[in-house]
């Protein structure tokens, strides 16, 4: 899929739309309530020159995707099956929903950044490993037991551990500036 020019807009009707190849944003997309999935069964790229505002993305093909620019889940993502790839651009993921891990999330020098204003998981069948992890929104709990291999930031909100067993490894630094 590659957006050149205009407009790609899921309607008020926030219909879904099934990947299979690269998703190429160079232009505009508005996600409004709608859900992309990425099902393609050999290596696929979401990126393009403008950073994507998802509502909510879904992984559920046999491939990897791999992060070619910073994108946001306004909502929720999804990993069903597959492996997402932060890259090793450095790039930023943000969700604004839970963060729910089927399969397999490799890190590489990417930041995940939850900033959901409700309450907000990070958990799924597959414990993850985070590059960078940072909170910036209300409260997150975790669903399994996560890692991160670099830093763990929590800006603002919670990080409530309280109803879980889960464990939170932080390989780099960790900074709270918020409870």
């Amino acid at each position: 899929l590659l957006i050149s020019t205009g407009t790609l807009d899921m309607s008020t009707s926030n219909y879904s739309l099934k990947v299979g190849g690269n998703f190429t944003n160079n232009a505009t997309y508005t996600a409004r309530s709608g859900t992309v999935t990425m099902n393609g069964s050999g290596a696929q790229t979401i990126g393009g020159t403008t950073a994507t505002s998802f509502y909510n993305l879904t992984l559920n093909g046999t491939a990897t995707v791999t992060l070619g620019n910073s994108e946001t889940a306004t909502n929720n993502l999804l990993i069903s099956t597959g492996t997402l790839n932060g890259g090793a651009s450095g790039y930023t993921l943000t969700a604004g929903g839970n963060f729910t891990n089927n399969a397999t999330f490799t890190g590489g020098n990417s930041t995940v950044k939850m900033n959901g204003a409700g309450a907000t998981t990070i958990g799924g069948t597959s414990s993850t490993t985070f590059y960078n992890l940072t909170l910036n929104g209300a409260t997150v709990t975790l669903g399994n037991n996560e890692n991160t291999s670099n830093n763990l930031l929590i800006s603002t909100g919670t990080l409530d551990v309280s109803t879980s067993n889960y464990s939170l490894k932080v390989g780099g630094n960790f900074t709270k500036n918020a409870t």
